[in-house]
C-alpha cells in the first residue's frame, strides 16, 4: 500500500508541476507579448459585439416581417369590411331608387287623373266649408289636388331616403365580424 500511495502522490505532483509550468509559460508570454494579447482581447470583444449586432439585426428583420404581415392582414380585413359596407350601400341605394321610381309612377298616374277634375273658377273664394265644393275631398279642384299629391309624393320620397339612411347606419354601426 505504501508504494501505491507514493505513486498517486508522484502522478499528482507531475500533474501539478505540468499545470504550474503551463501557468508559468502563460504568465511569461503575457508579460513579454502584452501588445499581442491586448490585440487578441480587443479582437475577441469586437467579435462578440459583431455577433450581438448581427443578432439584433435578425430580430429587427423578424419584427419587421411580423409587422408587415399584421399590416397586410389588417388591410385585408378592412377591405373586406369596406366591400360589405359598399355592397349594402349599393343594395340600399338600389331599393331606395326603386321606391322613388314607384312613387314617381304613382305621382304621374295621380296627376293624369287630375285632368278629369274641375278647375278652380276664377275669383271663387267661398266663405264656409259647407258651401265649398272642394272641402270634402270628393269635389276638390284640380290645382288643390295637384298640390296635395305632389306634397304627398315628396314626403314619400323623403321617407324612403330616411329609411335608406337608417338602414345604412344600422349596417355600419354593427360590430365587424372577422
Amino acid at each position: 500500500m505504501g508504494i501505491t500511495r507514493w505513486r498517486i502522490w508522484y502522478e499528482r505532483s507531475l500533474v501539478g508541476c505540468a499545470v504550474s509550468a503551463l501557468v508559468g509559460v502563460v504568465v511569461i508570454f503575457l508579460l513579454t507579448q502584452w501588445k499581442l494579447v491586448l490585440v487578441g482581447i480587443l479582437l475577441a470583444l469586437l467579435g462578440v459585439q459583431t455577433m450581438r449586432i448581427d443578432r439584433a439585426h435578425r430580430q429587427y428583420a423578424e419584427l419587421q416581417a411580423q409587422h408587415a404581415e399584421a399590416s397586410r392582414k389588417a388591410e385585408a380585413d378592412a377591405r373586406a369590411t369596406e366591400r360589405k359596407w359598399q355592397d349594402h350601400a349599393n343594395e340600399t341605394a338600389k331599393a331606395k331608387d326603386e321606391t322613388i321610381l314607384n312613387i314617381n309612377a304613382r305621382l304621374d298616374d295621380a296627376l293624369g287623373e287630375l285632368r278629369n277634375r274641375p278647375a278652380r273658377p276664377a275669383g271663387d273664394v267661398p266663405g264656409t266649408a259647407s258651401t265649398c265644393k272642394g272641402a270634402t275631398g270628393a269635389g276638390i279642384y284640380a290645382e288643390d289636388a295637384g298640390l296635395l299629391i305632389r306634397e304627398a309624393a315628396r314626403a314619400d320620397k323623403l321617407r324612403a331616403a330616411l329609411a335608406a339612411c337608417y338602414s345604412q347606419y344600422d349596417a355600419i354601426s354593427q360590430p365587424v365580424k372577422p
